[in-house]
């Protein structure tokens, strides 16, 4: 079983990358040189680099591949991944955010339980229903039981 992200994830990647992007050719035909360079260099870099940091991760596969006993991050099997029959359960969680802003919001966690009761994050996502799906699906798959502790 592969877990892949959503073409969503990836276009909110390429709208953090290329907004940027477009906002600093904006200023460089718009703008005297100096205003160009820190507009740039400090309004538009951060959000370019969290766009490229996305992408990266957005290409990460999730792979539990039942054959070889194993689970592992990447496309290609690593040397040691965690072994599938180390898993114990599957736990979802409530995480609740509480920026500076005041605007408060809840993402949702999918970890793996070991039997020693560490745990190995899966996936976070903002959207319950679709974490419940996921967790449902792996545990079934894995033949596990989903300890879903998110409250809803």
């Amino acid at each position: 079983m592969v877990f892949r992200r959503t073409v969503a994830v990836s276009a909110l990647a390429l709208a953090f990358l290329l907004l940027p992007i477009g906002g600093s050719a904006y200023l460089f035909v718009n703008a005297p040189l100096d205003v160009w360079f820190w507009g740039s260099l400090l309004g538009c870099s951060p959000w370019a680099l969290i766009g490229v940091m996305m992408l990266r991760s957005n290409r990460e596969s999730l792979v539990f591949c039942k054959r070889l006993g194993q689970f592992w991050r990447g496309g290609s099997r690593p040397a040691e991944g965690l072994r599938l029959a180390e898993i114990h359960a599957l736990q979802i969680l409530a995480v609740d955010h509480f920026p500076d802003d005041g605007k408060r919001w809840t993402s949702y966690e999918l970890n793996i339980v070991r039997h020693d009761a560490s745990r190995v994050n899966v996936l976070a996502q903002g959207h319950l229903a679709w974490t419940q799906v996921d967790a449902r699906n792996l545990g079934r798959f894995l033949d596990v039981p989903v300890w879903d502790e998110s409250g809803g």
